[in-house]
């Protein structure tokens, strides 16, 4: 009976929606023992496989209901999703190609296709098909966040704002909106509209520890230090690997001179994520202020092993090598430190220093003249510029 396999598949559908997926199996097994060139049910079938994470036997479920059925969009739809989760983007784009092809109305398609588009970087291509979905749904405040989240990659940030705001006005209750705009303000420096979004966030999700951190980023930022510190601790609490969090947390013990419990946060957060340069970097200043230099040294080292292009990590193992008396080691930092950022007048100074202590007077004042240059407020550099000078005028005697 064709609607008793209908109805099988129907409910085991709704099933897999709603997260019941024993149910699902057991109604689609029975629909497609009865009729195995059913293609919804194969669609059906791939739902829950999709749902239960096992993505290469979804995919090889709606490639069969495609094969049985050429003409259904949303099987190419399933696929298309199932191959963004499987992290094959481009196969994904190919197959929400060919559901908008089959239905060029089928919104959520276009959705799909334009965060598989912003997946692999193509931000105006995600624009145009959400701006498209959009203009088919305007009630999708889906369609809305992802338009915005592709202008916040695009730093068009008042853009993100609108469509946020867009987006929040048709889903008030939807935690991600909240936080993404908080997001968007707190790049455009609004720390109070961010506040407001981030604390919005975690009234309507209590478990939403990427708000607690950013609103201790913002706390900071306006040196409520122990909102902050309260912020991250709760981040940590609830994710115990979040990475981090814990080099925030860090960073607010060392700005409280606490560098044995910055150095603890910062060591964790090493371990949670091997490659966080800013964690090793972070660790290097700690154990500098400690006049721990050569362990300084090493964790500078790696956090340019992990990042070569890390200046501020050049200069900061610049100035461990110049204090340890390791002159030409310092030099060759700062000297790195000014290619890869010529207007860092920090690194000028520091160089000068260097070459003041070698007796290259001229190179020294040349030093600092430049980061004057770059700075005008630049104190030290004036008076390491006339120590300098006066230095040059007794060794002239």
């Amino acid at each position: 009976d064709p609607e008793h396999v209908g109805a099988l598949v129907n409910r085991g559908v709704a099933y897999a929606e709603q997260g019941d997926l024993e149910k699902a199996t057991v109604d689609l097994k029975e629909a497609l023992d009865l009729q195995p060139d059913c293609a919804p049910a194969h669609v059906g079938r791939g739902i829950v496989h999709s749902r239960q994470g096992d993505f290469e036997q979804a995919i090889a479920d709606y490639g069969q209901a495609m094969e049985l059925d050429p003409q259904d969009a949303e099987a190419y739809n399933y696929r298309g999703m199932a191959y963004v989760e499987h992290g094959e983007l481009d196969n994904a784009i190919d197959d929400f190609d060919q559901a908008l092809a089959l239905n060029p109305s089928l919104v959520v398609a276009l959705v799909r296709r334009g965060q598989a588009f912003a997946g692999v970087g193509r931000l105006d291509d995600a624009i145009r098909d959400f701006s498209q979905a959009v203009s088919l749904d305007a009630v999708s405040s889906e369609a809305y966040l992802q338009r915005a989240l592709a202008y916040d990659e695009k730093g068009q940030y008042d853009l993100a704002v609108t469509d946020y705001s867009q987006a929040l006005d048709l889903d008030p209750k939807d935690a991600r909106i909240h936080y993404n705009r908080g997001s968007a303000y707190s790049r455009r420096g609004r720390l109070d509209s961010a506040l407001d979004d981030f604390s919005a966030a975690i009234a309507l999700d209590g478990s939403f520890a990427a708000a607690y951190f950013d609103r201790g980023n913002v706390y900071g930022q306006q040196g409520q230090l122990d909102l902050a510190f309260a912020d991250y601790t709760r981040a940590v609490t609830l994710n115990p690997s979040f990475a981090s969090a814990f080099v925030g947390r860090g960073n607010l013990y060392a700005e409280q001179g606490e560098s044995d419990k910055a150095i603890e946060d910062y060591t964790q957060a090493i371990a949670l994520n091997p490659r966080f340069a800013g964690a090793f970097s972070n660790r290097g200043i700690a154990f500098a202020e400690r006049g721990e230099l050569e362990k300084a040294i090493a964790d500078y080292g790696e956090a340019i092993t992990l990042d070569p292009r890390f200046v501020a990590a050049y200069n900061n193992r610049g100035d461990a090598y110049r204090r340890q008396g390791e002159l030409e080691a310092a030099i060759a930092d700062f000297s790195e430190a000014i290619k890869l950022e010529p207007e860092l007048a920090q690194a000028f100074n520091n160089r000068g220093l260097v070459f003041a202590e070698q007796g290259r007077l001229e190179d020294a004042i040349a030093d600092y003249s430049q980061a004057i240059h770059l700075n005008p407020q630049f104190s030290s550099a004036y008076q390491n510029r006339g120590t300098a000078h006066r230095q040059q005028g007794e060794a002239s005697r």
